[in-house]
């Protein structure tokens, strides 16, 4: 199975992870220590790691969540309706919008 690398942030915003990551990471590392560079790559492998099961789990969580109300007639039903109330709620704005 082959999963494509796709950018998470909008383009450009890479530098302000960097410049989180440099000025969270020190305080977490032994300033006397022999191996610094080992230890911001591990801690950011470990941050990496845990921000990878948490979307895991969220994944999870939605596509439960969207199984079990897809076997619901009447939330689809209810999801219906609002949704085509927030289009024409939308819309008349729009309209409104233009009129002006």
């Amino acid at each position: 199975m082959h999963f494509p690398i796709a950018p998470v942030s909008k383009p450009g915003t890479g530098a302000i992870h960097l410049r989180f990551f440099l000025a969270f990471l020190p305080q977490f590392v032994v300033a006397d220590s022999a191996h610094k560079a080992t230890a911001f790559v591990l801690l950011g492998l470990i941050f990496i790691f845990n921000g990878a099961l948490w979307c895991l789990g969220v994944a999870a969580f939605a596509a439960r969540a969207t199984g079990r109300i897809g076997q619901s007639a009447p939330a689809l039903l209810w999801i219906n309706r609002a949704l085509g109330g927030l289009f024409v709620y939308l819309g008349t704005r729009v309209a409104m919008l233009q009129a002006r």
